[in-house]
């Protein structure tokens, strides 16, 4: 979600017109999650992907999770593939933005505590969408992340790597401390959203950008701009993680597949 108030939240606007636009600004994630499904369960197929694991950091009011539990329930309809085949994983204060002191994270649209989220809003959400009930496994994580993301939370997760990571918590402070911890867990292959990554302008020392910047350098590992089936809105957002070295080979020994 943007700092500032939505352009279809203007006061000039009738009513109805702002629910249309909110139902038009929300439609390409949603889409896009899909078809990340449908990607990632092919690759996955041919063994040489991650699939059915959903990690959120920054849940906020669960707007992001909604529609991905719209996206999901879409995709099993579609597929048959069992819902309890898939996890949700959401990690958030649940009491909004923290304060923060970090030059990096300073922005006048960021003021603390805003963007809070019950977890008993955020699973009665995911009830109403039907995944809960359909038998999609969820767990939310509460605390802060430099306190809550632990190497104890780590190792139960190592059976559930991440397959698809969306990322809404707009400091670059809190976006460092995720991709270091989410590091022994990625493989390649692993796709990434950051809902804020422009929020400063493009300036590559703020924010989510100087978070993944850093990430790179470190050269275990690497983000990479992956704007396939995306529009404009999501494109410049989307991510794709590598190994420095491809960790999916074919068995030499197995016939080749199909043509």
């Amino acid at each position: 979600m943007p700092p500032f108030t939505p352009y279809w939240n203007a006061r000039f606007l009738p009513v109805a017109w702002q629910k249309l636009l909110q139902a038009i600004e929300y439609r390409p994630l949603r889409s896009w999650f899909y078809f990340i499904l449908q990607y990632q369960a092919w690759a996955h197929s041919t063994g040489w992907g991650p699939f059915g694991n959903y990690y959120e950091f920054g849940t906020g009011e669960g707007l992001s999770l909604a529609q991905y539990a719209d996206a999901l329930r879409t995709f099993c309809r579609h597929t048959g593939m069992p819902p309890n085949r898939f996890r949700i994983v959401g990690f958030d204060t649940f009491q909004g933005l923290p304060p923060t002191e970090n030059y990096r994270d300073a922005h006048p649209g960021l003021p603390p505590g805003r963007f809070a989220g019950s977890t008993s809003e955020i699973m009665e959400l995911l009830r109403r969408k039907r995944v809960i009930t359909q038998g999609v496994d969820v767990r939310l994580v509460e605390g802060r992340f430099e306190k809550s993301l632990t190497p104890q939370l780590l190792e139960p997760l190592r059976a559930y790597p991440p397959s698809l990571v969306n990322i809404d918590v707009d400091y670059y402070s809190a976006t460092s401390v995720v991709l270091n911890w989410l590091r022994p867990l990625l493989s390649s292959g692993t796709i990434f959203h950051f809902d804020d990554l422009w929020l400063f302008h493009a300036n590559p020392a703020y924010g989510e950008l100087a978070a993944i910047r850093e990430f790179n350098a470190r050269g275990e590992g690497a983000l990479e701009p992956f704007p396939l089936f995306a529009s404009p809105a999501i494109a410049g957002h989307a991510f794709m993680f590598h190994r420095p070295e491809f960790e999916w080979k074919r068995d030499e020994k197995a016939p080749p597949p199909p043509v």
